[in-house]
């Protein structure tokens, strides 16, 4: 699947590793092989339901939801669980399988972040959607944005050099029917955040969740929020967490002002949580950092991809549960709803504690949802796919 270029690298979390590597073997354990028993299980997952990013979101909800019911886990991260729609069939799945004692932490950044001058004229707009009528005008609207991303790529490009607040309103109202960006676009005063400002993120745990907390991210096109609570684990004590879906880095500018780049947004983003974990937590507090992160270590499966923001990730005294453990990646080539020949593992589940504390300590670490699932093709036609563009992770901690 080729995405239009400018779409693609601006918005898409796929653009996050670069390692040019073969597709690697999973080598990783069965499904739900990590028993937590006495320990903590962490899940992390990028569900991918994004509609007209990722593609077959709508068909993919279902087994999605159904995977995720499925899991053992204690505390889990949920990142691009885009549509409030889709994010209510999520927990209605999770609270039918493990009933009505678990928490949900999400928060509603809907209309924030929209600047009113991100706008089409009626020229530019019809600049592009003229190309989208041609090649794309028997496919529903999810189907609509692939298809522009493939047919339309060079207009995207040309309107990203003369028309970019346009552009960043075109992105921002991806999914959406032609009319109706039309009519956000050109007829209202536009759209600068994808999904009309909401976020995607979801904390969910089968443990009490306290003193609930949204820290909101300095970010680019989308809105970005880290969900942080205290987690009660009874006789295990009490930890601070951070959930969160870090910007990625791409290669065009970020629209954010006052970030020349994407590493300068992303470090932003990671000392603005470090700082609100650290608060919370004070000089005794254990905390743990999950999410898509869309960076990592610099060896192994990593090497060659960006690792500034990891760097300080590591100087801020973070340190990942999975480093050394992990031979296999979330981010892969062998991910049909990728368009990439990467295999990079940009999913975390990150430690800081104290030296003296009882200390955390990982004992099992695999990745999950990375099989296939029959879902309907918008043509009605049977498919197999992938759960989502990323596979998920689970790390037990004891």
């Amino acid at each position: 699947m080729n995405r239009w270029l400018v779409l693609f690298l601006i918005m898409n979390g796929l653009a996050a590793c670069r390692t040019g590597r073969p597709p690697l073997n999973s080598n990783v354990n069965a499904p739900n092989s990590c028993v937590s028993r006495d320990g903590l299980s962490i899940v992390t997952y990028n569900t991918g339901l994004a509609p007209g990013l990722v593609p077959f979101a709508k068909a993919r909800l279902a087994p999605v939801a159904e995977a995720l019911a499925a899991t053992d886990f204690d505390l889990m991260c949920l990142q691009e669980v885009w549509p409030d729609d889709y994010a209510r069939a999520v927990v209605k799945g999770i609270r039918q399988a493990s009933g009505d004692d678990v928490s949900v932490y999400s928060t509603d950044t809907r209309g924030l972040g929209e600047t009113g001058q991100d706008l089409c004229t009626q020229r530019e707009f019809d600049f592009m959607a003229n190309c989208a009528r041609d090649s794309c005008q028997k496919l529903g609207n999810e189907e609509l944005a692939g298809c522009v991303m493939r047919e339309c790529r060079l207009r995207g490009f040309i309107l990203y050099q003369q028309a970019r607040p346009c552009l960043n309103c075109l992105i921002a109202t991806v999914g959406e029917s032609l009319p109706d960006v039309e009519r956000i676009c050109v007829s209202r005063k536009g759209a600068s955040r994808v999904y009309g400002g909401s976020n995607g993120v979801m904390l969910i745990s089968r443990l009490p969740l306290r003193n609930v907390e949204t820290v909101s991210l300095r970010s680019s096109g989308a809105n970005r929020v880290a969900l942080l609570a205290t987690v009660d684990a009874g006789a295990r004590g009490t930890f601070e967490v951070a959930c969160t879906h870090l910007s990625s880095q791409n290669v065009v500018s970020p629209t954010y002002p006052g970030f020349s780049d994407w590493e300068e947004e992303q470090t932003d983003q990671v000392r603005a949580i470090s700082e609100r974990l650290s608060a919370r937590a004070g000089t005794t507090g254990r905390q743990i950092f999950i999410g898509d992160l869309n960076t990592s270590w610099e060896h192994g499966i990593n090497q060659d991809n960006q690792v500034g923001v990891w760097k300080e990730i590591l100087r801020l005294g973070f340190r990942s549960a999975e480093d050394q453990r992990a031979s296999f990646c979330s981010s892969c080539a062998d991910n049909e709803l990728r368009d990439s020949e990467s295999n990079c593992l940009i999913d975390h589940v990150l430690l800081r504690q104290p030296a003296d504390d009882g200390r955390l300590s990982p004992v099992c670490v695999e990745r999950l949802y990375d099989g296939y699932v029959t879902i309907r093709s918008p043509t009605g036609l049977p498919l197999q796919t992938r759960l989502s563009d990323h596979y998920g992770l689970r790390v037990i901690l004891r």
